[in-house]
């Protein structure tokens, strides 16, 4: 029965949808479509869009057979999670994709037919074909300052005709310049140019512009959407450090960072005296440095800003008597022959010079133990007990101990044995004694040793202390390459070559990696092996890591467990990946999804929770047909084998959803795991793309425990805005709050999604104001794993500054708490290390495309304040390039950087500490 038109009918409380049939009465109309509407945007020719979502649901209260779904146009079902038949009140999901056949626009409609009163339901379609396309074809440059500058953000310009395309004009509307472009007069043929914008609103309120393309195309002019809003300047002052404690006439150096203001200018005061002081408070230059009284006391060091001088920001200065030394560790067990950065205080003198001994002999024995200038010890190679001295060189009447207890016992292994150093991925070393912001300087602080390695480094390194090997006890580095080459490396530089490496291919067997041409995925590099962060597993000493190869023309994910001092396969190992679900989604034979070798990759990192071994899956490069998987093995050392024990598929009944983030999957401390999937098929139940997922582990068995997803899901995967670009962080409990157990996430929107653990609130499709908070506008595009440190929660995003948002009450601070002065253009997932509330240090590696990177080092408390950088000192401390997605590792006063040389497809982890 044709449908003539479509009414809402309410009744009290009852809710009836109708449609007016040819005849005149009314009928209620069984399905419902939702969206009733889909637009796709605009596309070039031939291109495929990304997925729209259509939500399909039966309102009665029987079983309805679906006896078609299809569209017309340049409008193609993507994927049908339908079936042959809708359960009475439930619900079922069409994908649709778009593709172009000619420029302009493109309408078409899709139908779902079905034995029932008021079928068919249908979606309007839409979409527009161009010839020229921008990719973004939009930017949203969020709230600023008022005369601020943000950006500049890019879009490529692609020439899809089979001619030369010629530019007559490139216009500019709103509060938005063209910062640089490689789009001359002319453009050839399937090439693309760049244009580079910068956005500063000159008021409050949106600011909406665009760039506009005039061009010879058929489909001329060709218009880049910006976005953007103003927001009122305000000057704040922030001062760093916030506190110090120092000896009579001891320095400090203070620096204020003044912000909405184009007057960076403050003035200096102690105790309300101007600068310079005097000899009683103390006296400070105008460039911040303190310089304490000769006597002790507390005192107060202001900077007010000279742009508005009712803002300021002050520290308070304790001033003590006489010289003070301290030490950590203050006690110690060590094997023998095993090593030990022990680091000193010294306070109440600006001579904090030592001296270091051991059993009272300066810089030690063999018998007692060595200990060099920096207070790196060495324990003997027999049992005892021995204690570690320090003195101050200003007043050797002032020293510090610690006991050292060396035992042939082996203690639990310790060490850095996940991403991100705990399965929550915090990103935080709380127990770092030797690294502080005082000593992490480019006169303290750079590059002590260099290894190469034989291919890019995509994981981070892992770290175990104190392990006994034939040659002696080493500290520990493990790093993986592309090359499918793991190697255990000295973690101070003591020797050259590899403690040991295994390569898990062999040409002669024709056995290789995977050539990145197979797979499109090159920008990972030529070849693709290792790509993932392995896991150790200290009870057992096992190594975990996961390797691709291509063997005689059939590809392979490999599981190797090796031993932490051999490197000997364990277990029986390696085991070869495999695994199938039922569902009728991509790739389904015979009802059976099965994981696909060849498109399927693993870049999350590893997670070991409960002796079971996580590995996550996407595409490399949206090569379908692919999906999102989570698939668990164990080791049976009885047996001497490992068996795969569970399996999930994030979209069995349609397609994608991969988990494409480095920090991959988080779990807490009853064993659920928690991610993010791409843009994907969705549909509350089977398939869950573009959503935060939890799964039980309990029993063995992989499922569904909870899951959030965002409002505009549909959108975010029609314009491939995944939200698993991003990765989840579960926070320490908060404590008294309303949410104490809360993870957060970001994806390519930048929206902050802070989320209860224990009711993630599934999916709205109106808001989201289900879940705890979300924080728009704030962050870029977002390919990383956040960190955290004293109720603060750090972002790195593309194109903006690094981000600190401080928790009160459960929630995040809507605007930044601080932020860098360095723009970042891809920057990586950073990191913390802190002496549990103080000393807190963020580092990063900055990736800069097509050049060589930067290892930078910030002061926590204000990411203003950047307290090192790698090319201060290139010609000592500088790095080759950074690879996208990478992570630095960073304990006991050590910083190690993998990078990647673009010369020779090979790569170098850089070991940085106190010089």
């Amino acid at each position: 029965m044709r449908q003539i038109a479509l009414r809402r009918a309410v009744l009290g409380s009852l809710a009836l949808l109708l449609t007016l049939a040819p005849c005149g009465f009314v009928q209620a109309q069984t399905l419902t479509a939702s969206p009733t509407s889909l637009s796709f945007g605009v596309h070039m020719v031939g291109t495929t869009s990304g997925t729209g979502t259509v939500t399909v649901t039966n309102h009665s209260t029987s079983a309805v057979p679906i006896t078609g779904v299809s569209a017309t146009g340049d409008f193609h079902v993507a994927s049908n999670g339908c079936g042959a038949s809708l359960a009475a009140s439930g619900a079922c999901a069409v994908g649709v994709n778009f593709q172009a056949t000619a420029t302009g626009t493109r309408t078409g409609t899709l139908t779902i037919a079905y034995s029932a009163s008021g079928s068919p339901a249908t979606v309007s379609l839409s979409g527009t074909g161009t010839d020229v396309g921008m990719s973004p074809n939009s930017l949203n440059f969020g709230s600023r300052t008022v005369g601020t500058t943000t950006g500049p953000w890019s879009t490529t310009v692609t020439n899809g005709l089979s001619t030369t395309l010629t530019i007559n004009s490139m216009t500019v509307a709103g509060d938005y310049k063209i910062a640089s472009t490689t789009c001359g007069g002319t453009l050839a043929s399937k090439a693309s140019c760049t244009i580079s914008v910068t956005f500063t609103p000159t008021n409050t309120g949106t600011r909406n512009g665009s760039v506009t393309l005039s061009d010879s195309a058929p489909d001329s002019p060709h218009i880049l959407s910006l976005y953007g809003s103003g927001t009122a300047s305000g000057v704040t002052v922030v001062l760093s450090p916030t506190s110090a404690s120092l000896g009579v006439s001891q320095n400090q150096q203070f620096t204020a960072t003044v912000t909405g203001s184009t007057n960076t200018a403050v003035t200096w005061s102690v105790d309300g005296v101007a600068a310079p002081g005097n000899s009683t408070v103390g006296t400070i230059t105008t460039a911040g440095l303190y310089t304490a009284p000769a006597s002790a006391g507390t005192h107060t060091v202001k900077a007010t800003s000279q742009a508005d001088n009712s803002k300021s920001a002050s520290a308070v200065v304790t001033v003590t008597n006489g010289v003070a030394v301290s030490i950590a560790p203050a006690s110690v067990t060590l094997a023998p022959s095993a090593q030990q950065q022990f680091t000193d205080t010294v306070s109440g003198t600006s001579n904090t010079a030592v001296t270091w001994s051991v059993d009272g002999t300066v810089g030690g024995s063999s018998a007692a133990g060595t200990i060099s200038s920096s207070g790196l010890y060495l324990a003997p190679a027999t049992t005892g007990t021995h204690t570690v001295t320090v003195t101050s060189q200003a007043d050797t009447t002032k020293s510090a101990s610690a006991s050292v207890n060396v035992t042939t016992t082996p203690p639990p292994l310790t060490g850095v044995f996940t991403f991100h150093y705990d399965n929550g991925r915090t990103g935080l070393n709380p127990n770092e004694t030797v690294l502080t912001p005082a000593n992490v300087n480019a006169t303290k602080f750079g590059k002590l040793f260099t290894y190469n390695l034989d291919g890019y480094v995509f994981g981070q390194p892992l770290y175990v202390a104190n392990l006994t090997f034939a040659s002696g006890v080493h500290n520990v580095i493990y790093v993986a390459t592309e090359n499918d080459t793991v190697y255990a490396l000295d973690a101070n530089g003591r020797t050259s070559t590899p403690l040991w490496k295994d390569t898990f291919t062999n040409a002669a067997a024709g056995i290789t990696t995977v050539p990145c041409a197979d797979v499109s995925g090159c920008y990972i590099g030529p070849n693709i092996g290792i790509t993932a962060t392995p896991v150790i597993d200290p009870a057992s000493s096992t190594l975990w890591v996961m390797a691709r190869t291509k063997e005689n023309g059939a590809y392979f994910h490999k599981l190797h467990a090796l031993d932490l001092v051999t490197g000997a396969e364990k277990f029986g190992g390696p085991v070869t990946v495999s695994a199938s679900v039922a569902g009728s989604g991509l790739g389904t034979v015979n009802g059976q999804v099965a994981f696909n070798p060849l498109k399927e990759h693993n870049r999350p990192a590893l997670i070991l929770v409960n002796g079971v071994v996580y590995a996550a899956f996407a595409s490399l490069d949206d090569q379908n047909p692919y999906h999102g998987w989570v698939i668990g093995y164990a080791a049976n050392a009885g047996s001497n084998t490992i068996s795969r024990v569970a399996a999930y598929n994030t979209s069995a009944n349609g397609g994608q959803g991969g988990i494409w983030s480095v920090g991959g999957v988080a779990a807490d401390s009853s064993g659920n795991l928690y991610f993010e999937t791409g843009n994907g098929s969705f549909n509350g139940g089977s398939d869950l793309g573009d959503s935060f997922v939890k799964l039980s582990t309990a029993g063995g068995v992989l499922q569904v425990a909870d899951y959030f997803t965002p409002h505009d899901q549909g959108n975010m995967n029609t314009q491939d805005l995944d939200l698993g670009s991003g990765g989840p962080m579960l926070l320490p409990n908060l404590g008294a709050v309303a949410h104490p157990d809360v993870l957060v996430g970001a994806g390519k929107t930048g929206t902050m999604y802070l989320v209860d653990l224990g009711n993630m609130g599934h999916y709205s499709s109106t808001s989201d104001a289900q879940i705890v908070q979300s924080v728009a506008g704030q962050l870029g595009q977002v390919f990383s794993t956040p960190t955290y440190w004293n109720n603060t929660i750090y972002y790195s995003s593309t194109n903006a500054y690094l981000k600190a948002f401080t928790l009160s009450n459960g929630l995040l601070s809507t605007t930044p708490s601080s932020q860098s002065k360095v723009y970042y253009g891809y920057p990586e997932s950073p990191l913390i290390t802190a002496n549990g509330n103080t000393n807190g240090i963020l580092w990063i590696e900055q990736h800069i495309a097509g050049s060589n990177g930067v290892l930078r080092a910030y002061d926590a408390t204000n990411l203003a304040n950047e307290i090192y950088n790698s090319n201060t000192n290139a010609t000592r401390d500088g790095i080759t390039s950074v690879p996208g997605f990478g992570t630095v590792l960073a304990f006991n006063g050590k910083v190690y950087v993998p990078t990647k040389n673009l010369n020779n497809s090979q790569s170098q982890l850089f070991i940085f500490g106190l010089l």
